[in-house]
């Protein structure tokens, strides 16, 4: 129910600055030219390395933040 309601109230297509209603002009689907557009603007086109699993209890505990649990 949460999830639900939190994803009804994002509206993608609104204007963070002047909550005006925004457009899609066109959409990109194929990796080379979204490659070629991140790479323009300085920022990577590689997908991030994915974090390794931590055990949950240390989330919670700030005197493990930043560790490297085995």
């Amino acid at each position: 129910m949460l999830l639900r309601n939190t994803l009804t109230r994002f509206d993608s297509l609104k204007c963070p600055t002047c909550a005006g209603q925004l457009r899609m002009s066109w959409m990109l689907t194929e990796p080379e030219p979204i490659s070629a557009i991140l790479e323009s603007m300085g920022l990577s086109s590689a997908p991030p390395v994915p974090a390794r699993a931590r055990y949950p209890a240390l989330l919670d505990d700030p005197r493990h933040a930043g560790c490297d649990v085995a």
